[in-house]
């Protein structure tokens, strides 16, 4: 369920979002930039929940199952009263369409944002203060505006400061502009238009700005004494700045300018060194319980635990050759269920609470009929003592082997068995993602 995804897809940058504060404090109890550890975490909590079930994929079928590991998510769900049918069959395609629309929505507000950056370039006239190329507008800035070509965009206003106030301000935008930060707030926008859902990489976005502006005041304020002076301006500029309502999502904003002002002014730190390593212990196991298996097998769907490689024969029949194994539609009769084979037992626990549910299962087909348990690659299971009926089940399931050319071949399948109690009404046919589609043996 992609419900399930979604929530450790969440766990997962959360923790992720904590190794990065963690070391973020770490890196500035040592004057060292913080931006690193957000871009490395935002990068991660997209990629990672999209890559892992790919590579579990193409892994899984190798195993030979035991039981399926449930994640923390699971864990918790097995808990709470099951979702009623009716709702959780259309639950997976109501999930995609909402996080579609959000991201599209979200998608136009940053082109509208753009658009508004554009348009104050377009409108402010370029000039020279004080040896700087800056872009002179009515009122909106001091900010720097444009994405490949940063430039910095001042007030009229700015011109009437003493010129040492003029060169701190004009430094500060200058050091966004070589640190090619607005790249990073871009990008950091982009993420979150990616996973509107995820109120984790929301956090992380507003934390990589907020350590952008933290990196840009350490480098300007770099070999001088002037953060007091600093500060006082920054309080001035944030009582006179104008933006136009979208522009700030792309450029420097003032909602952290009281952290701002207290890490500049902040004095040293006692017991420095231990300090260091509590924080990077933190970040350490943040990491290794981001990367367990207890989120890893949530954001992978059930998958077997506790098999074993299969042997090199076996793995030799899953390649293509004389003896290969084949998809449905490579061959003439795909494989058939024969009568008076076994199937799985309803688990009586399950049929005395009234829980109803579903496995997916794939495993290979043999010429002989039998069902390769080796190959067995669990696709989604609503209950572990469901699956455990269709494993116990497999090894005594008779099929008919599928043909092609007038010999019997080996055939890859996925097979729904759907649990129902008696009475109920019957589950209406779904069709199984992925370019397999099991036989109807009903």
């Amino acid at each position: 369920m992609i419900l399930t995804w979604m929530l450790a897809a969440t766990f997962f940058a959360l923790l992720l979002g904590a190794a990065a504060r963690a070391l973020e404090s770490a890196a500035r109890l040592h004057s060292w930039q913080g931006r690193a550890p957000w871009v490395a975490a935002l990068g991660a909590s997209l990629a990672w929940p999209v890559l892992l079930p790919l590579i579990a994929r193409q892994k899984t079928v190798r195993l030979s199952p035991v039981v399926v590991g449930g994640g923390a998510v699971h864990s918790i769900a097995e808990r709470l009263p099951p979702i009623p049918s009716s709702i959780a069959s259309h639950l997976d395609t109501t999930l995609v369409a909402l996080w579609v629309l959000a991201s599209v929505l979200l998608a136009a507000r940053l082109v509208l944002a753009q658009h508004a950056l554009k348009r104050i370039s377009r409108s402010a006239r370029a000039t020279e203060i004080d040896g700087h190329q800056v872009l002179v507008t009515d009122g909106v800035g001091p900010a720097v505006v444009g994405i490949s070509t940063p430039r910095v965009a001042v007030p009229a206003w700015l011109t009437e400061l003493d010129e040492p106030l003029r060169a701190l301000v004009l430094r500060h935008e200058r050091e966004h502009c070589t640190a090619h930060d607005t790249v990073l707030l871009w990008l950091g926008e982009v993420a979150v238009a990616l996973m509107p859902w995820n109120p984790a990489i929301w956090w992380q976005a507003r934390r990589l700005r907020l350590a952008l502006e933290l990196d840009c005041d350490a480098r300007t304020l770099r070999n001088t004494e002037a953060a007091p002076t600093y500060g006082k301006l920054l309080l001035l500029i944030a009582q006179r700045q104008r933006m136009t309502r979208l522009a700030p999502m792309l450029a420097e904003s003032n909602s952290h300018l009281s952290r701002r002002i207290t890490a500049m002014t902040r004095t040293s730190v006692s017991h420095q060194p231990l300090r260091m390593a509590a924080l990077g212990a933190i970040a350490v196991v943040a990491i290794i319980a981001a990367c367990s298996s207890r989120i890893g097998s949530d954001l992978t769907g059930p998958q077997p635990m506790g098999g074993k490689r299969l042997s090199a024969q076996a793995s030799k029949s899953m390649q293509p050759g004389s003896d290969a194994v084949y998809f449905e539609y490579q061959v003439e009769q795909p494989v058939s269920s024969v009568q008076g084979g076994a199937h799985p037992q309803y688990p009586d626990i399950l049929k005395q609470a009234g829980v109803e549910g579903e496995v997916y299962v794939s495993f290979v087909v043999d010429t002989m009929g039998l069902a390769d348990v080796t190959s067995l690659k669990v696709i989604k299971s609503s209950h572990q003592l469901f699956l455990n009926s269709v494993v116990a089940a497999l090894p005594d399931m008779r099929f008919a082997p599928a043909m092609v050319g007038g010999r019997k071949v080996k055939q890859l399948v996925m097979e729904p068995f759907v649990f129902q109690l008696a009475g109920s009404t019957p589950a209406a046919s779904k069709s199984v993602p992925g370019i397999l589609k099991a036989p109807d043996r009903r």
